[in-house]
């Protein structure tokens, strides 16, 4: 299965997508709706994870741009407030999540988007040993980070 995550947080996009390869999906990945189009243009993608909350570039921005690429796909939308997401933006192929949230919350939500497209591998059954990890927005330096990741 082939991910991509519209991530802003260079740290958080990092640790999102290590421990997404430790569940057993390839993920690439974007800072901006700009590069996540580029890829999405150059790549099949299985499923999309978007944080809604881009600098610059809002929600609408997406819906705009990236959603068109890629009708039908599955997606995850990750949002800081999720009574802020437009019903119609929910349906039976996008699941939201609110920061912060559990990778295991990530993964089920990944995980039963695909299953009603008929995507799931078999061996993709329940999360692994990172699945306990929160994943929150962090202010601190890649430097701290990388130390703290060994």
């Amino acid at each position: 299965m082939l991910a991509l995550l519209v991530e802003a947080n260079g740290i958080v996009r990092f640790k999102l997508t290590v421990a997404l390869e430790q569940e057993g999906y390839k993920v690439l990945w974007a800072a901006n709706v700009e590069e996540a189009a580029k890829t999405s243009r150059d790549h099949h993608l299985d499923l999309l994870l978007v944080d809604l909350n881009q600098p610059l570039k809002p929600g609408g921005e997406f819906s705009k741009r990236l959603k068109p690429l890629n009708p039908g796909i599955p997606m995850v939308l990750i949002t800081e407030h999720k009574a802020e997401i437009e019903p119609a933006a929910a349906g039976h192929l996008v699941a939201v999540l609110e920061k912060p949230f559990r990778l295991a919350a990530l993964v089920d939500a990944m995980n039963a988007l695909l299953d009603r497209v008929g995507q799931i591998p078999a061996q993709r059954v329940s999360s692994g040993p990172v699945a306990s990890h929160v994943v929150e927005p962090t202010t601190s330096n890649p430097a701290q980070e990388a130390r703290t990741l060994k």
